[in-house]
């Protein structure tokens, strides 16, 4: 990740509409893309713009390690819905989700979950398929947000998303595809459940108690170490 900001920072990407453009911390937004075949490795970079160039979520590219980057393609244009994305690679093709993310949060229609394939050609260009829903709020007092993805050992795909509720607190929920990311199937259990947040005093952030179920709790280990993270350090 220190490398891939020394890329970042080494000169201008793209220009931007405000300061959220990398968040969360938690979400991929480049990839390494090395297809081989004396072909130089691309970098794919999802970023959401927040209406700079008139763009709202797209891919950046460059194909000289990042010194250089161009627009590449719309990921979700829509500036007025602030999505945001997590990657991974699955051999040639990446595997995206974009979600909403964004200050204020609250209830709409608008705020899903959405999965979607970027397949290689076989030459030097990567083309979407269409996006399937994963997570659906459909009303205008719930939401979905801060989508994130993992593939496991046998090939199949889990997002996890959290809700807003009617009642204004926070539910982790899980889906998965077992045919490729055609459908997804959400999960019976949850990883948190009805979380309340309370300001913690600075006027920013917020502070919440987090008590999982034993189900919940053995998949949130089973996923941060999927994403490489160690699970009695993060919680602790």
């Amino acid at each position: 990740m220190i490398a891939v900001l020394g890329v970042l920072l080494a000169g201008m990407v793209a220009p931007i509409g405000n300061g959220n453009a990398l968040t969360l911390p938690a979400a991929r937004h480049p990839v390494r893309m090395d297809t081989g075949g004396g072909r130089p490795p691309a970098w794919l970079l999802a970023i959401q713009q927040d209406g700079a160039d008139g763009h709202g979520l797209w891919f950046l590219r460059s194909d000289d390690g990042g010194t250089t980057w161009s627009s590449y393609a719309p990921i979700q244009d829509d500036s007025s819905e602030r999505d945001t994305p997590d990657l991974l690679t699955v051999g040639n093709d990446v595997a995206l989700v974009y979600s909403y993310e964004g200050p204020p949060l609250g209830g709409s229609a608008r705020h899903d979950v959405f999965f979607q394939w970027w397949r290689w050609d076989g030459g030097n260009d990567w083309s979407p398929s269409p996006p399937v829903r994963v997570f659906d709020s459909t009303s205008s007092t719930t939401a979905y947000y801060r989508g994130l993805i993992a593939l496991d050992s046998v090939g199949r795909i889990w997002v996890q998303a959290f809700r807003l509720n009617t009642d204004g607190t926070h539910t982790a929920v899980v889906s998965v595809t077992t045919d490729g990311g055609a459908t997804f199937v959400q999960q019976p259990f949850t990883l948190f459940d009805h979380l309340a947040f309370t300001p913690n005093g600075d006027g920013d952030d917020e502070d919440m108690t987090v008590a999982l179920s034993p189900q919940g709790e053995a998949v949130f280990r089973a996923w941060l170490r999927q994403r490489g993270l160690d699970p009695a350090v993060c919680s602790s």
